[in-house]
């Protein structure tokens, strides 16, 4: 095959794995008390994990760089990022977001008074990368994004489930589609950094 050929090849590729791309979704019966009981919603279903040594075997078949260059940029950005967000840095990935390490407090009477014992926590908060579009703005990463019903799931019973009660963690409306969609990072009382909401 020549190389024009194995360019088109490779392009074509590409065009397919886009093509079929799409978060799965599995249904689940409400099942807890109240006015949305019975009622039927989706969740998200993830089909598995990708690593950096699987991320480094797609990178290599879409470019010319050689997967153990790969793997080596990949692991000094997760040590250099880890130093840079410890050093109270907020870090920006161009296209896919931003990190910076958040607090979770208790208060003090008075400003006097708090000291280290008030600080209870820390965590990573992440900040999808956003454009405006049409007036809105919206998150790269979930740009042009469909989503597909699950016909199977490994583990579970692929029949429609019911939801006996049991709350996803970070969701309290049942009619969330993706119960890992509110980071508590954004919603803890010692917050100093709420108004960040772009990039």
């Amino acid at each position: 095959m020549t190389g024009k050929r194995a360019e088109a090849a490779e392009a074509d590729e590409k065009k397919e794995r886009k093509k079929i791309m799409a978060v799965s979704y599995r249904l689940y019966q409400n099942n807890r008390e109240g006015k949305f009981k019975g009622m039927w919603y989706a969740r998200a279903c993830h089909n598995g994990t990708v690593d950096i040594d699987k991320l480094a075997d797609i990178m290599q078949a879409n470019c010319t760089v050689k997967r153990s260059d790969i793997l080596a940029v990949l692991a000094e950005l997760v040590e250099v990022m880890t130093d840079q967000l410890q050093n109270s840095m907020r870090v920006k990935l161009n296209g896919f977001g931003a990190f910076k390490i958040g607090l979770k407090t208790i208060p003090a009477a008075t400003a006097k008074e708090f000291n280290m014992n008030n600080i209870k926590g820390m965590h990573v908060i992440f900040l999808p990368a956003t454009e405006m579009e049409q007036g809105k703005r919206v998150k790269n990463m979930l740009r042009n994004v469909k989503a597909e019903e699950m016909t199977e799931y490994t583990g579970l019973d692929n029949s429609k489930a019911t939801d006996p009660g049991k709350t996803d963690p970070g969701s309290t409306d049942p009619g969330k589609t993706d119960p890992g969609n509110t980071d508590s990072g954004n919603t803890d009382s010692g917050k100093t950094d709420s108004g960040d909401v772009g990039l």
